[in-house]
């Protein structure tokens, strides 16, 4: 409730101030925030408005989430394909954090469809990239899916894994990943 509160008023606010990029960031917020909760059509509807009116690098980030929404509503092979899109443009911006997140998004995805190893090329690089520049929360969910991964063929290895990531998640107060890790 608190999240669709503060992207209705951002999206207000952009509107109100006739601001494009506070009416993009506001509408593919609020499409991100449907997604997340589950609310997937409602947030496609919201992404596609907020392309109509986007610039690149608002572009590419729209896609990515209306990738996740596609893939979470039940059509995993376009959202695996705008994924892998999205995150080849990041990578060639040199958004490393960015590109993380979507991977993650895409990792999580590919274990969802029972494909480990691409998932876990996927886990791997985002572990490497947060390591080396200290993204902590980004680690946690890096190793949150490392652990789901291996559940079923290491299950203590996965649970070192999970038991690691549930520290950390702890730490960044990142409630909805710490229950998934739960």
């Amino acid at each position: 409730r608190h999240s669709m509160e503060c992207c209705r008023k951002g999206l207000e606010y952009g509107q109100t101030m006739n601001d494009q990029r506070l009416k993009v960031v506001g509408l593919f917020r609020t499409g991100s925030t449907h997604i997340l909760q589950g609310d997937t059509q409602a947030g496609l509807t919201f992404c596609e408005e907020a392309l109509a009116l986007a610039l690149p690098f608002d572009t590419a980030m729209i896609k990515a989430v209306r990738a996740l929404g596609l893939a979470k509503a039940g059509d995993a092979a376009a959202g695996i394909a705008d994924m892998r899109e999205a995150i080849t443009w990041f990578e060639r911006s040199k958004l490393r954090y960015t590109r993380s997140v979507v991977a993650l998004w895409l990792a999580e995805t590919h274990l969802h469809q029972g494909d480990r190893v691409e998932a876990r090329g996927l886990i791997d690089d985002v572990l490497a990239t947060s390591r080396e520049v200290g993204y902590r929360y980004l680690e946690g969910v890096a190793l949150r899916l490392l652990g789901e991964s291996l559940v079923e063929t290491e299950p203590e290895t996965a649970r070192q894994h999970l038991d690691t990531a549930r520290q950390m998640l702890e730490l960044a107060d990142a409630r909805n990943d710490l229950a998934k890790a739960l």
